[in-house]
């Protein structure tokens, strides 16, 4: 039966990516251009976490998940107090970033989002800019995930909570035809991320000032290279044994001007632009390995 799905699973993604090229090539967004009735994807049922998987429809549902990240990141010393009570990055702020989040009851408990690469970069890009256009060079299509935050950030966080997190987030960059999710991590997580899910590490450690100065690696997942090693890791063989199908994702709210405007996330953001351009520093003054 495993293997059955696992087939399926690599079907759709064969089918996916093949199909994203295309519209690549005629310059398209797969996703935009689906219409669905509803405004969210729910993931499937977790066994004893009582929680539902959303797809963020709305502005408000965004803002509900970056408060979260707000107040957890808070609480860890990863940033300082703003008075709109959110947390975001603006490259995360534009119409092809997925949200995901999870309910237990009608509390979001959990949140982690995708943003693809574009015009203005990614994030990571103001920590590793020479790893970062390396991959660029080389045909990479990237997707961050980034803004992941739970309500108590309890040590003994359920592995399967995570995993299915990232499914959703690893079917969202297949169906826009990347070709790598990236992500930056604490030092000590790299070995939690390389056996679950098979990143790899293609950075040293640097302080990331976006976060206080906190340390970071950066890490990569390359889907054709990982899919194709056999035994799978036990997080990609999770996903392919349940995959997601990409016309999902055209729920997702689109976070344009005109969507977000009067709402919070214009204004932190507007603060934010500001507060950054009177701080700006060149990209490599910005970043720097850690030493001792």
């Amino acid at each position: 039966m495993a293997s059955a799905r696992n087939r399926k699973g690599e079907r759709m993604v064969s089918n996916t990516c093949t199909a994203a090229r295309s519209m690549r090539r005629r310059g398209r967004d797969r996703i935009d251009s689906i219409k669905l009735p509803g405004k969210v994807t729910k993931g499937r049922e977790q066994g004893g976490n009582d929680l539902d998987y959303f797809l963020a429809g709305t502005v408000d549902e965004v803002v509900d998940a970056w408060e979260l990240v707000y107040r957890s990141y808070l609480r860890r010393g990863l940033i300082g107090p703003n008075p709109h009570g959110l947390h975001t990055v603006p490259q995360a702020v534009g119409p092809r970033t997925a949200v995901v989040f999870a309910r237990r009851e009608t509390r979001v408990v959990t949140t982690v989002s995708a943003y693809a690469d574009g015009e203005g970069g990614l994030p990571l890009d103001a920590v590793f800019p020479d790893e970062l256009n390396a991959l660029r060079e080389q045909g990479q299509h990237l997707v961050e995930i980034g803004l992941l935050a739970e309500r108590h950030d309890r040590p003994g966080r359920s592995v399967d909570t995570l995993l299915e997190m990232m499914r959703f987030v690893f079917f969202y960059a297949l169906g826009l035809g990347g070709d790598s999710i990236i992500v930056g991590v604490h030092p000590h997580h790299v070995k939690f991320y390389q056996r679950l899910i098979a990143f790899d590490p293609i950075s040293d450690v640097r302080r990331y000032s976006a976060v206080r100065d906190h340390p970071v690696v950066l890490l990569q997942l390359e889907f054709a290279r990982k899919l194709r090693r056999t035994p799978r890791y036990r997080g990609l063989s999770y996903f392919m044994e349940d995959p997601i199908d990409p016309h999902h994702f055209g729920a997702r709210i689109r976070l344009i001007e005109d969507a977000i405007a009067g709402t919070p996330l214009a204004a932190h953001l507007t603060t934010r632009l500001d507060h950054e351009a009177e701080t700006a520093l060149p990209v490599a003054n910005r970043s720097h390995a850690l030493t001792g």
